[in-house]
């Protein structure tokens, strides 16, 4: 069963997602660098239109590229965010399975210690022991040929 630690990281650092920011260099990004790289180009943006506000233009297509950027975080993010809902809905569920589990291996274990015991006792209770006894000589306190064996 997997720890919250476990599924974190699973989730944020395993290095396997895979988008449209993908790079030859790099076609698999953890979903922490994808986040990073997208605020990072958000930021970047950001600056850019901010450094070029005097310029109309040149204002315009970096308050797109910021835009653009942020929009791609919102994606990552919704992405993401979806990820590690199922990801939660998924493990309470396996809790929930293992917990049936648990509680009818238990049960099944007191039925079966319980027929078990069931069974020797009816077992016991319908034997019979045959013995077949030969006394030979005197036997301390008794009359010769007079020995009693308890049942």
């Amino acid at each position: 069963m997997a720890t919250a630690d476990e599924i974190w990281k699973a989730v944020w650092t395993t290095d396997k997602i895979k988008g449209s920011w993908m790079t030859p260099d790099n076609p698999l990004w953890t979903a922490q660098s994808v986040i990073t790289e997208t605020y990072e180009q958000a930021t970047k943006a950001v600056a850019a239109a901010n450094a070029a506000k005097t310029n109309s233009a040149s204002a315009k297509t970096d308050s797109a590229a910021a835009k653009t950027g942020v929009a791609a975080l919102q994606t990552a993010v919704t992405a993401l965010s979806a990820t590690l809902t199922k990801t939660a809905a998924d493990t309470a569920a396996t809790r929930a399975a293992v917990a049936r589990v648990e509680t009818a291996l238990a049960t099944l274990q007191t039925s079966i210690a319980t027929m078990v015991a069931d069974a020797v006792k009816a077992a016991l209770a319908t034997s019979t022991v045959e013995v077949d006894v030969t006394v030979s000589g005197n036997v301390p306190g008794t009359t010769p040929g007079a020995v009693t064996l308890p049942q």
